[in-house]
């Protein structure tokens, strides 16, 4: 538990180092993040979905894809993943995953929502006067197709801005996904099968096994 804990610590101190000096909030910063999560996982990139609708969030250990073709048929998949902590070789890039459909129904539930609350407008939280960029905690990032071309857009801790309309929102957001697709139960279930001794999820956390 003791090392567990200097992990996390040394991990939270280099990432806020790190931040400062790349531009750790910016959209920028987390394209690039996410262009080389998309190859690892073998997501398929925006640039060739063939939808008139796409939207992609991505959560802990999680991504979430609705999307709609030209037939109008709606559909979702969850992908669930893992990358291999070795302290050893902190730059090794080994990821374990599994990808789920999401019922048509769900998926269909999930887009109406999406339209509902005006989450394609919202803008980038780096836009969003008032938007805290010193709370830490968990950045979601939204990618999405629609009728007004292709955007990326992050948010850092929406459940850290108070009293934000657009973080109220996006957090409305998450816990109707969460709801929706049982993400937490689906990630335990995934998190049974995860070959590796130790790994992390898009957090500094790292989890380990239990001796």
């Amino acid at each position: 538990m003791f090392k567990k804990i200097l992990i996390y610590f040394f991990l939270l101190i280099n990432g806020a180092a790190f931040a400062q000096n790349h531009g750790y909030y910016s959209p920028e910063f987390w394209k690039k993040y996410t262009e080389a999560l998309t190859f690892d996982l073998k997501l398929e990139p925006f640039t060739v979905k063939n939808a008139d609708f796409h939207f992609r969030i991505w959560d802990i250990g999680q991504v979430i894809d609705v999307w709609k073709d030209n037939s109008n048929i709606i559909y979702g998949e969850i992908t669930n993943y893992a990358k291999e902590y070795d302290e050893m070789n902190l730059g090794k890039r080994t990821f374990y995953y599994s990808k789920l459909p999401i019922e048509p129904g769900n998926a269909s539930d999930i887009y109406k929502s999406i339209l509902k609350n005006g989450l394609t407008s919202i803008p980038t939280g780096d836009a969003i006067d008032g938007w805290g960029k010193n709370t830490g905690g968990f950045t979601y990032i939204v990618e999405c197709i629609d009728s007004s071309g292709y955007s990326f857009k992050c948010y850092l801790s929406p459940a850290k801005q108070g009293s934000l309309k657009e973080a109220i929102t996006l957090q409305s957001f998450i816990a109707k996904l969460d709801q929706v697709l049982k993400l937490k139960k689906t990630y335990k279930s995934f998190s049974a099968s995860i070959p590796f001794w130790c790994y992390t999820k898009g957090t500094p956390e790292v989890t380990c096994r239990k001796k």
